[in-house]
């Protein structure tokens, strides 16, 4: 391994976390073949972001032999250009856009990306983006393929035309030719090619895909050729690949963990449905990490001579059954494949109200498969012989009792396991008066039941008890069979921080039913406000697997009225669900995106268009814009308002805006790189995963503390920034003053009033504030003639809630501070849910911002681990009465 790859690791590290390189400062002074991003896509009304922003050519150099549609007879293997949308495979994942070249036979389909930019990581086509197996027809299609692309010396593969150079047919292999050049990709470019400084490659390259009848794989042939006068030295060549949403990254041998630094035999990523494997016949290839589903591997560079060329040879599997399956195709691809037995299982006492089962399959220490167990309790292997221990693993049930077999010959052995034994509780959430209602409910074990964990190496996409718990979010009229060991057990129903719980202590018995109903009701009323958590990630962040319905519905069960799905690299959008869910009286996702640099910060933009034919589903193209063209670029990503948020501003390099430009807020300057500042933004997340006791919130809090000295209106906001499955959601959340029904009719209703700041932040307690006036937490309120601004100050929480402490901060200095007067978790009498009730007054000197908080000093578990704060908005205070507003830090000083 050469220099460059042996530091490559620690540098992608380095970074992820502390990079401030200045973009491109590492080029030679020839960069003619420089990608320039001029044609980026997204968020520039005057840029295409269909997919074929690219000039490109799609040809068949033959006509097709018949239509491409499924299924393919045996004996056959088809090429097209996709001129249909039937032909497109469809599911979860699907990328595949009219223009695109199609393969298929028998047993596998594929979509391959025409001349176009594209979305994810790789940024151009020519790539593989859509694979699944044959299905009948008429079937829905199930694609959960991410990416995986090359790279030379940072510069990727740019595709300028494919060609279908033979459509297939009965005997024939079908074959399809992409060309074009290696050129420079934005984002390397954008935070790692100044460390490296690798020489310009500047190849040409051709992809040549190959279908042949009745197989699994999928070839890809690679030549790069050096047309220059001078050697080219590849000297940092890698292989990126990105999986995730039901597919979950596997390492042969050690089953879902890497071993940074081996040779693993093949990229495989494993699902319920389909499995892929990526063969790649490349020397040296070497697992360099992996992060939330993206793996960068390296392999061994090399010296084109002029005129010399450079070949690669790829093989793409598809497949059902879990590892075994890719294990037995890639053994058939490298020609000396292990004589192998078909195992055939049945698993008996399988729960039916439990997730799907798989079954791991040892052979001594070495996990040598991880196939899936169907609804029907059966499950198939393809297994070298040998002598194998083979437990069934169920997600939230933990593992079966393990069996031994000695698979020998060709035959068929027939395996009989036994599931992990349960019980179900049936779980139902109702309100005061019976009905049912959206809840969640968190189950843990009591004293002598154990929680039934599965090894990290088995933990397919989530361990459902990873943090000592198993949640539940219901929707409305909702009964959950829930399979669970026999034991004894607690639940808690809840629903966000408006709400009472209940809990309730219960035993489950093997094999039998026990009924739970649980009854909760609402403490606080927060009508004419809406909780919005603008920072949700799901299935399309490359970094989170899920789903969209997951999220609605853990956003119906917490009252999170305006859930913001801000996807990295794509526009997320929940469609329909809601209304499917039946919940759509109760939250209303809004489409937005992370838009997501390496290398100056991390920004919400919302509400965005959503466009189902544009690329990344309309996304703003984050890479290789100069200065602050991508804030101009969010701004117009549609033709109506868009609020942008900087989120986590504090906390390392590439991730927060404020330490990679080196933000001074007391100073108001950016000095590290002014080029990248503006105040072109909206609002700031300072509350970013939690409220307090979180050392980057407090810089943010300072930062956004001192900017309104400077009369910088920046509304105060905050992030759940949530990537997991079971992650609580809306915590924390922003109170915005707005109706959830009108933004359900016009999405631009959210943009005005948090522009405006009229909202509050909170972890638990709802906070009101009025002033005389009626004016309202971002407005402009004078005071009376004794110089005073009286404050009615409410809160309200439900009474597991803690609240000790109110306090009133002007120009961010506390100059009042009040106990909360009623009894900790005992509301006011004759109020519901109000623990604070009073006028404070306060008398600034000179024209000041005002803000209100409460606080308390028990964390608030099981609903989340911190204490409860919230935090108002400003409102300014016209002190002088000349009907403007001066700043503090531009007051004149006294000498």
């Amino acid at each position: 391994m050469n220099r460059h790859l042996l530091t490559l690791p620690l540098a992608l590290l380095a970074a992820l976390g502390a990079c401030d390189a200045e973009p491109g400062s590492g080029l030679r002074a020839d960069t003619s073949t420089a990608y320039t991003g001029e044609d980026t896509v997204g968020g520039d009304t005057s840029a295409n972001i269909g997919p074929d922003a690219l000039p490109g050519d799609a040809t068949a150099d033959t006509a097709a032999p018949a239509p491409l549609v499924d299924p393919v007879p045996a004996g056959e293997a088809r090429a097209a250009i996709v001129t249909d949308p039937a032909e497109l495979i469809g599911g979860p994942k699907a990328e595949g856009k009219l223009g695109d070249a199609k393969l298929a036979n028998a047993r596998a389909r594929f979509i391959v990306e025409g001349a176009r930019l594209t979305g994810g990581y790789r940024h151009f086509g020519g790539h593989v983006i859509d694979a699944d197996v044959a299905r009948p027809a008429g079937a829905p299609g199930g694609d959960r393929f991410g990416e995986l692309w090359l790279a030379w010396n940072l510069e990727a593969f740019r595709a300028d035309a494919v060609t279908v150079v033979d459509p297939g047919g009965p005997g024939r292999d079908a074959v399809v030719r992409v060309t074009g050049r290696t050129t420079h990709h934005p984002w390397p470019d954008s935070f790692i090619r100044a460390i490296f400084e690798p020489e310009e490659a500047d190849l040409a390259v051709t992809y040549t895909y190959t279908l042949a009848p009745d197989s699994p794989a999928l070839a890809l042939d690679i030549t790069l050729e050096n047309d220059h006068d001078a050697p080219v030295d590849v000297t940092l060549p890698t292989l990126i690949a990105n999986a995730g949403d039901g597919v979950f990254p596997y390492y042969p041998g050690n089953g879902l963990q890497i071993l940074q630094g081996t040779n693993p035999p093949y990229v495989a990523s494993v699902g319920e449905d389909v499995s892929y494997g990526v063969h790649a016949a490349v020397s040296g290839l070497v697992g360099l990490f992996d992060y939330s589903n993206l793996t960068v591997f390296s392999y061994d560079g090399s010296l084109i001579p002029p005129g010399g060329t450079v070949a690669y040879h790829l093989d793409y599997v598809v497949a059902r059954g879990g590892s075994t399956a890719l294990d037995a195709a890639m053994d058939d691809l490298v020609g000396a494949p292990a004589p192998r037995a078909a195992v055939v299982g049945t698993v008996s006492g399988l729960a039916p109200d439990a997730p799907p089962s798989w079954v791991a399959i040892a052979d001594g220490p070495v996990l040598a498969g991880l196939v899936p167990v169907d609804a029907a309790g059966d499950f198939d292997a393809d297994l070298p012989a040998g002598d194998y221990a083979f437990t069934v693993f169920t997600p939230g049930l933990g593992a079966g009792a393990e069996a031994t077999a000695t698979v020998a010959g060709e035959g068929a052995d027939v395996l009989a396991l036994t599931a992990p034994a349960s019980g179900v509780a049936v779980v139902q959430v109702v309100d005061g008066t019976g009905a049912p209602v959206a809840a969640r409910v968190d189950v843990t074990t009591r004293a002598g039941t154990r929680v039934p964990v599965i090894p990290s190496e088995l933990e397919l996409g989530r361990d459902v008890w990873a943090t000592g718990r198993l949640a539940l979010w219901l929707v409305p009229g909702e009964t959950r069979r829930l399979a669970l060991p026999a034991g004894d057990y607690h639940a808690t129903a809840m629903r966000g921080p408006s709400y009472e719980m209940d809990d309730l202590d219960f035993t489950v018995t093997e094999g039998a039913d026990t009924p739970l109903v649980l009854t909760i009701t609402r403490a606080v009323d927060t009508s004419g406000w809406s909780a919005v958590d603008p920072h949700i990630h799901a299935r399309w962040s490359q970094d989170s697997d899920v789903t969209y319905e997951q999220r609605v519905r853990q956003a119906a069960a917490s009252e999170l009225d305006l859930p913001v799905l801000s996807d990295h690299a794509f526009v997320g959008h929940a469609g329909d669900l809601p209304e499917t869910l039946g919940v759509d009286l109760l939250t209303t996702p809004v489409d937005g995106q992370e838009v997501t640099t390496f290398e100056y910060g991390h920004f919400n933009a919302f509400p965005l268009e959503y466009d189902p034919d544009g690329l990344s589903w309309g996304a703003v193209y984050e890479h290789g814009r100069a200065g602050t063209e991508l804030f101009d670029a969010m701004r117009s990503q549609h033709a109506g308002d868009v609020l942008i948020q900087v989120n986590h501003p504090r906390g390392s390099s590439f991730q927060a805006y404020f330490d990679a430009i080196g933000y001074d807020a007391v100073r108001d300057e950016a000095v590290a790189r002014p080029d990248r500042w503006t105040d072109d933004w909206d609002l700031l997340e300072v509350f970013n995963g939690t409220c307090l006791d979180d050392e980057r919130n407090a810089l943010a809090l300072a930062d956004w503390v001192a900017m309104n000295d400077h009369g910088y209106k920046k509304t105060l906001s905050t992030g759940s920034d949530t990537h997991a499955w079971d992650h609580q959601i809306g915590v924390p959340r922003t109170w915005v003053h707005v109706d959830r029904a009108a933004v359900a009719d016009d999405p631009e209703a959210l943009v005005a009033p948090f522009r405006a700041r009229h909202a509050f932040i909170s972890c638990g307690p709802f906070l009101r504030v009025e002033t005389p006036t009626g004016a309202e937490l971002g407005d402009l309120v004078g005071v009376d003639a004794d110089g005073a601004l009286a404050l009615h100050v409410v809160v309200e929480a439900p009474s597991w809630m803690d609240a000790d402490v109110v306090r009133v901060r002007v120009n961010g200095v506390v100059v009042a501070e009040r106990p909360v007067a009623a009894p900790k978790k005992v509301p006011l009498p004759g109020n519901q849910g109000v623990r604070f009730d009073e006028v404070i007054a306060v008398t600034p000197a000179a024209d000041a911002w005002v803000t209100v908080e409460v606080e308390g000093d028990t964390q608030m578990r099981p609903y989340i681990g911190e204490r409860p704060f919230a935090m108002t908005n400003p409102i300014d205070v016209d002190v002088d009465g000349d009907g403007a507003w001066t700043a503090p830090a531009l007051q004149p000083r006294e000498r």
